[in-house]
């Protein structure tokens, strides 16, 4: 595993902030797949662009791509949402998930999914570690790399 610190922000709280988001400036409503992604999505912008993990819980390998088993585990898509979630995040924060939501938001859960699985991202690679078992964490330094290219593409998930 890698060396990168922490910035502790629990994954459900992270999470329940990206629906506030979504919700709240673009009125968009995440299935469970998409939020598990854009979560991902924003572990690995923040992890580039400041050296520091977003969540202390690693995103794990499952079927259908990269998961937050606790925020599969503890959300439900029913629960009402309110700003405190968003506004206890420091700003930087605030803003990555807004740009996550902006950017990757109205992309459907499939596209995200075959995207997150494409080989050589860092679920293809914890999958081969595993011998193909589910729940093997996602090494941040596969994160990183994958990420670093990502940020700096204009369209990183291929056509809608």
């Amino acid at each position: 595993m890698s060396n990168f610190s922490e910035l502790n922000l629990d994954s459900v709280e992270v999470a329940r902030a990206l629906r506030y988001v979504g919700i709240a400036n673009n009125m968009l409503q995440f299935n469970m797949t998409q939020l598990n992604k854009l979560l991902y999505i924003a572990y690995g912008i923040y992890l580039v662009r400041y050296k520091v993990r977003l969540t202390a819980e690693h995103p794990a390998a499952w079927p259908y791509g990269p998961v937050f088993p606790r925020v599969t585990r503890k959300i439900s898509l029913s629960d009402s949402i309110t700003p405190l979630e968003f506004s206890r995040l420091s700003e930087p924060v605030r803003l990555l998930l807004a740009e996550v939501t902006t950017l990757f938001g109205d992309i459907p859960a499939n596209k995200l999914s075959a995207w997150s699985h494409k080989e050589g991202s860092p679920w293809s690679h914890a999958v081969e570690r595993s011998g193909g078992k589910w729940n093997e964490k996602l090494d941040d330094e596969d994160i990183f790399d994958y990420f670093y290219n990502f940020v700096a593409m204009e369209n990183p998930i291929e056509a809608r």
